[in-house]
């Protein structure tokens, strides 16, 4: 090799290695730490979302906070009903996953959670519902007695799952 190529080559070597050096510079972050200020306000602790309004929940029969019941349940407070306007439960609906009200007239409606409930309650008066409504701990045989508009509600508390150990048959 004549020595004009090895001047190259040492040349176009070292153009490599300074760009790759300046790549690396480039990629590697830049970490910066700053001195704590001595005149700075002492920092006030606030509370964490976590502890901040926890919801209480009856689904046991009991007062308890919603993260310790081991139910599937939705909980739909006062606030949320009045940002909603949701006044009934066919409103009330729109709000809860899995949750739908049918109703062919007045009389004949049917409630169902995931799809489980008795439908055939629309053709046939006699027939119990699938899914129990409670206002204020008093079942309600027939969801349509239901059906009226809210007045002064703290919050409906929606659970999935089979409850006939706690609140009775149709639950």
């Amino acid at each position: 090799m004549s020595p004009e190529g090895t001047m190259r080559t040492s040349a176009t070597a070292r153009g490599l290695l300074s760009a790759t050096a300046i790549l690396a510079c480039l990629a590697a972050p830049a970490v910066a730490i700053a001195a704590p200020d001595e005149t700075a306000a002492p920092q006030v602790n606030t509370p964490s979302v976590a502890s901040v309004g926890d919801i209480v929940v009856t689904a046991r029969r009991r007062d308890e906070r919603a993260q310790d019941v081991p139910i599937a349940l939705t909980v739909v407070n006062e606030e949320l009903l009045d940002r909603t306007g949701a006044y009934n439960v066919g409103q009330v609906t729109q709000l809860a996953p899995s949750v739908q009200m049918l109703t062919s007239n007045p009389r004949n409606t049917a409630i169902t959670i995931r799809g489980l409930g008795a439908s055939y309650g629309l053709a046939n008066d006699g027939l119990e519902q699938g899914v129990g409504i409670y206002v204020d701990q008093v079942y309600y045989g027939r969801p349509a007695t239901a059906t009226l508009d809210f007045v002064d509600l703290d919050r409906i508390e929606i659970l999935r799952g089979p409850q006939g150990t706690l609140f009775g048959k149709n639950t």
